[in-house]
């Protein structure tokens, strides 16, 4: 089970789950685990499965900061990425 309830994860790995890519002409984010749907940001409301909401709060904070538009901040787990993006072909999308 170790220190997280039976997660899965440590504190740490969770903290550095997400990444910022830079294209041509953005900054693109993947938050990954930190904000698991757009509904997250939208609402400005922590996940669920975290251990300190506020601190989750702050990191998307600081992944918005990040992307060059909120638009291309990216969450892990939403299934509307795909209906929010260009369709490149069947499940895959262009972020731009």
């Amino acid at each position: 089970m170790g220190s997280t309830g039976g997660m899965g994860r440590t504190r740490a790995v969770v903290a550095v789950s997400g990444f910022r890519r830079k294209t041509r002409r953005h900054d693109v984010v993947i938050a990954s685990d930190n904000m698991y749907l757009y509904e997250n940001m939208d609402s400005h409301t922590a996940i669920a499965q975290t251990l300190d909401a506020v601190s989750n709060l702050r990191t998307q904070d600081r992944m918005k900061s990040l992307a060059t538009e909120s638009r291309l901040l990216l969450p892990g787990h939403d299934p509307a990425v795909f209906a929010r993006s260009p369709h490149v072909s069947d499940r895959i999308v262009r972020i731009e």
